[in-house]
C-alpha cells in the first residue's frame, strides 16, 4: 500500500495490554444506556477502578462530564440520582 506510506511516521509500537496502565471509560449515546451507565460506573468506583480518561457521546458525554469533574462513588451515586428524576418525570419517547 504505497499511497498510506507517508502515514508511517505517524505509528507508534503498541505496549502489551498488560504492560498499560492506563484506564479509559467510553460512554455511548443513548438515554437508557445512560441511565445504566451511571449504576456501572458507580459500581466500577466502587471497587476502586477510576478511570485516567472518560470517553463519551450523546448521553455517554453528559456522563462523562459529570463523573470526570469528580470520580468519586459519592458522584456516582449522585449521577444515579440524576438519572433517576429524569425517570420520574416521564420523558415523552419518540
Amino acid at each position: 500500500m504505497a499511497r498510506f506510506r507517508f502515514l508511517e511516521r505517524w505509528r507508534r509500537p503498541v505496549e502489551p495490554a498488560d504492560e498499560r496502565d492506563h484506564t479509559v471509560f467510553v460512554l455511548s449515546g443513548g438515554s437508557v444506556r445512560g441511565a445504566a451507565q451511571a449504576g456501572m460506573i458507580r459500581v466500577l468506583l466502587e471497587h476502586g477502578i477510576v478511570p485516567d480518561e472518560v470517553v463519551g457521546v450523546s448521553a455517554g458525554a453528559l456522563n462523562g462530564t459529570f463523573l470526570a469533574a469528580n470520580p468519586t462513588v459519592e458522584q456516582a451515586r449522585l449521577l444515579e440520582g440524576v438519572w433517576r428524576d429524569v425517570a420520574d418525570r416521564k420523558p415523552i419517547r419518540g
